[in-house]
């Protein structure tokens, strides 16, 4: 499975659509059941915005966990599948990686709470330039949801 390390950007951009459409495979096949929370950051994400109870983020993070879990050994046992090592690229640091990992994330639970809150397409009076789905009452500090 790892011989031909060779990364060119066909390759690239086969595994980038092999990982968002299967992506989309797990969000839509839980979308009913968890409100497809696949990832751990959407669901401190949604936790965050306050859309689960914190009894309910810790569930979903155990399920994930599990599931992560599962799927290794899965892999493990039936295509005997086992990665080598994770590495970054030579002349890139651990922190570089992990802070782009960080501001990733970031966007990916940022895009799916906008997606929620419906993207901020509702119309905005004058002057209210908060984030989408939340809105500043009358110059307070206070954030509140949007009516439901």
């Amino acid at each position: 499975m790892y011989k031909d390390t060779s990364t060119t950007p066909a390759r690239l951009v086969m595994v980038a659509l092999a990982h968002g459409l299967a992506l989309f495979a797990a969000v839509a096949s839980s979308i009913n059941v968890s409100g497809g929370h696949v990832n751990p950051a959407v669901t401190f994400g949604a936790l965050l915005g306050g859309r689960i109870s914190v009894v309910r983020a810790v569930y979903y993070w155990v399920a994930q966990l599990l599931g992560a879990i599962v799927a290794c050994l899965l892999l493990r046992l039936t295509a005997g599948m086992r990665p080598a090592g994770f590495t970054v690229a030579s002349g890139v640091g651990e922190l570089r990686c992990m802070i782009l990992e960080i501001v990733l994330t970031f966007g990916l639970a940022a895009g799916v709470h906008g997606v929620w809150n419906g993207g901020g397409s509702e119309k905005r009076e004058h002057g209210d330039n908060s984030t989408p789905g939340y809105r500043v009452n009358s110059g307070r500090q206070h954030l509140s949801r949007r009516g439901v």
